[in-house]
C-alpha cells in the first residue's frame, strides 16, 4: 500500500533539459531527486525530455529523450530487478514466457462494431 502511495504521490516533469526532477505532489517547491543520465551521447546535442512514466508501483521511472535514448531509472533503492532486467533474464534464459491466460477474442465483436461506427463516421453519445 505504501509504494502504491508513493507513486500515487510522486510528479515526473518532462522539460526542455535532460533532468528529471521527480517532485512529491504535496510539496512542490524542491524535487525529491532528478534523474539523470550518464550517457554522453546526448551531450553535443540540444537534449530535451519528450516522455516520462512510472512502472505501476512508482518504483521506476522510464524516460524518453528527444536526442533518442530511452532511460530506465530505479527510483527505489532495493534488489528487485528492473522491468528490462526481468526481460533480459526471460531473453537470456530461454524459458518459457508464462501467459496471465487472458485473451482478446472476446472483444472481437465490439472492434468490429467499432471499426464499422468509425469508417462510418458514426459515433454514438
Amino acid at each position: 500500500m505504501s509504494q502504491t502511495l508513493s507513486c500515487l504521490l510522486q510528479v515526473a516533469v518532462a522539460t526542455d533539459e535532460a533532468p528529471v526532477p521527480i517532485y512529491d505532489r504535496r510539496k512542490p517547491d524542491k524535487p525529491l531527486l532528478t534523474c539523470v543520465n550518464a550517457d554522453d551521447k546526448c551531450h553535443g546535442n540540444f537534449t530535451y525530455t519528450t516522455h516520462v512514466s512510472f512502472d505501476e508501483m512508482g518504483t521506476e521511472c522510464l524516460v524518453n529523450q528527444g536526442c533518442g535514448p530511452i532511460y530506465l531509472f530505479k527510483l527505489k533503492s532495493d534488489d528487485r530487478p528492473t522491468v528490462l532486467q526481468k526481460i533480459k533474464r526471460i531473453i537470456e534464459n530461454n524459458d518459457e514466457v508464462p501467459v496471465n491466460g487472458k485473451h482478446t477474442l472476446a472483444f472481437a465483436d465490439a472492434r468490429e462494431q467499432a471499426k464499422e461506427l468509425f469508417s462510418s463516421k458514426k459515433f454514438p453519445e
